[in-house]
């Protein structure tokens, strides 16, 4: 009778041991299941994501896009060009020196004669009294942009005095303009041009030069906090190396 017992109970403990065997194997299943299908979920998901992105794409190219991500573009690639023409550039051997590092003038005398132009900016920031100022033409020394005016054409002339190995230039036009912004900003613009076998950018960047070192020596008795910012060419046209515009506004 014992034996029998014995036999059951051990027989019983089997089943028990099976049937957890059992029911953890299913339950394996049943999460490897599970993760296969979220796995597959998520699959779906990114796939529809990337449909959807080239969908937008497509839209884009087809000319879709709004205002604002037109404009964004279009700075993105200006910025790679500028970026593009700046490494061009700095490929190209500099000129004003020899292959032994002397100094030199570059001859031009086998140049054409073309019509040729430069566009210059730059600023002056000041106090907001400061502009204020010069804009009711109170500043003790006089107009303050007429003065500087004339210093930048007057300096746009002696640019060859003014830098060591620059051509005399046959200057046909100096133009310079002021801008006037709120705060305290003043812009200023100059253009030069000629008929000649060598470029004005020097020209239309000493002008701009010349006209903000004049504001600030006519107002520097009120105010010897303004900063000149940002002078650099925006435009040239003529000669071998063709066409450069630069994209956006002096800061």
């Amino acid at each position: 009778m014992e034996n029998k017992i014995g036999k059951y109970e051990v027989r019983s403990t089997n089943d028990k041991v099976r049937r957890t065997q059992k029911e953890q194997k299913e339950q394996k299943e049943q999460k490897e299941q599970k993760e296969k299908k979220e796995k597959k979920e998520k699959k779906e998901k990114k796939e529809r994501a990337e449909i959807t992105r080239r969908a937008r794409r497509a839209r884009r190219t087809d000319g879709e896009e709004d205002g604002e991500q037109t404009e964004k573009k279009t700075e993105r690639r200006a910025r790679k060009k500028e970026r593009q023409d700046r490494e061009t550039m700095a490929r190209k051997q500099l000129t004003h020196f020899t292959r032994k590092g002397a100094s030199t003038m570059v001859d031009v005398g086998e140049k054409e004669v073309t019509a040729r132009f430069a566009v210059a900016e730059g600023a002056v920031v000041m106090a907001p009294a400061t502009l204020r100022t010069i804009v009711d033409r109170k500043v003790a020394k006089g107009d303050v942009f007429e003065v500087a005016r004339l210093a930048g054409i007057m300096a746009a002339k002696q640019t060859p005095a003014i830098i060591p190995l620059c051509h005399p230039v046959a200057l046909t036009k100096v133009a310079i303009n002021f801008g006037v912004h709120a705060p305290g900003t003043v812009t200023i613009t100059a253009r030069a041009e000629a008929r000649d076998r060598t470029g004005v950018e020097m020209e239309a960047l000493t002008a701009v030069s010349a006209a903000a070192l004049t504001i600030y020596d006519m107002c520097k008795a009120i105010d010897r906090g303004m900063e000149i910012r940002t002078i650099r060419l925006m435009e040239k046209a003529g000669g071998k190396s063709g066409h450069f515009r630069r994209k956006g506004k002096v800061q």
